[in-house]
């Protein structure tokens, strides 16, 4: 009877672990593909993970995913499923009160920090942010996640205020390519000097590799880099920078392994801008490439494309969008549904 007890309690110690590490590996797996840069990849595997184990901290990442996206209208919903779920969560609370605060929903954004606050008295997130939003004409800024962003002393990279051809050198003055490498190698040791708050000095050398040595593989990779540095390095985002960058990347190196991640970002950037007609011809493309993606995808996409669409005031071609969304999800009420039935509502 003893061995017949141990080997219950091993097996099911043995079911726990595997259950643990399941649980776990979404949340690993997305945050690599973030810090590769691929975002939308990894907001699949987040939703993918939420919807065969929820727990709060896949709701966590894939709402400060979709937030960083600036997928607001994606995220409410998904962070007010969460919330139902964990009810007691500060964090997605402060989560959606961001998000909310984004939109515009002001008030409602108020009302989910003084829940907090009501729980955590403490909590140096909801005061800052219950401050701003009783503010008038408050500022949309979210805090730096990590260390202080120091003050700017010059033109923010990437910004108008520089010359148009930054990208692009005299091609009568074109190193031969033994020289461009050697130029780019010293540029990179010289960065490596660098201490990470000079944005000035890292996108300027990043530019110099760019122009001076483009037959070099360091020039694809300071393309990527600046559009990293133009992501992350502020509290907002740089898309100007952003666009301007990857769009010479996919110009100039349309063979590099980095064009699909440099695509995503790119839609991204030009969404936040609200360039709706590059968001349009994007999916035009992608849908006349892959004519019959997976239903995941196709909601996904169709999200995105719709909204491009509805922005250019396409709205009957918006329309039928949604509807075909929402009538394959067949009423299973998933997320991408609920979204396109909402937004639907609003056209």
């Amino acid at each position: 009877m003893s061995s017949i007890r141990w080997s219950s309690v091993l097996v099911c110690c043995l079911w726990l672990a595997a259950s643990v590490a399941a649980g776990a590996a979404p949340l690993d797996e997305g945050k690599a593909l973030e810090k590769t840069g691929q975002l939308e990849k990894a907001l699949t595997v987040y939703l993918d993970g939420i919807k065969t184990a929820p727990s709060e901290e896949l709701y966590r990442e894939a709402g400060t995913l979709l937030g960083k996206l600036q997928r607001y209208p994606q995220a409410v919903p998904l962070l007010e499923e969460g919330m139902g779920k964990y009810p007691d969560s500060t964090s997605l609370m402060n989560l959606l009160g961001l998000v909310k605060f984004k939109t515009g929903a002001t008030t409602e954004a108020a009302t989910l920090w003084e829940k907090v606050l009501a729980r955590n008295s403490n909590n140096s997130f909801a005061k800052e942010w219950l401050a701003k939003a009783k503010a008038p004409a408050a500022p949309a800024r979210a805090p730096a996640a990590t260390g202080a962003t120091l003050p700017a002393t010059g033109p923010r990279p990437g910004s108008t205020e520089e010359r148009t051809t930054a990208l692009t050198g005299d091609p009568a003055q074109k190193l031969p390519l033994a020289e461009q490498e050697a130029l780019a190698k010293q540029l990179y040791k010289d960065m490596a000097a660098l201490d990470k708050y000079e944005l000035a000095q890292f996108d300027t050398m990043h530019r110099t590799v760019i122009r001076k040595c483009p037959d070099t593989d360091f020039a694809e990779q300071s393309c990527w880099r600046l559009s990293n540095m133009y992501l992350m390095a502020e509290d907002e985002p740089n898309h100007e920078g952003i666009i301007e960058v990857l769009e010479h990347l996919i110009k100039t190196y349309p063979e590099s392994p980095l064009i699909p991640e440099a695509k995503n970002r790119l839609l991204q950037s030009y969404r936040a801008t609200g360039q709706h007609d590059r968001v349009v011809a994007f999916y035009e493309e992608l849908f006349k490439l892959n004519p019959n993606p997976d239903e995941k995808d196709f909601m996904t996409w169709g999200l995105e494309y719709a909204e491009a669409l509805a922005g250019l005031d396409r709205k009957d071609q918006a329309r039928a969008l949604y509807e075909k969304i929402i009538q394959m999800d067949n009423n299973r009420d998933q997320l991408e549904a609920r979204v396109a039935r909402e937004r639907l509502a609003g056209l």
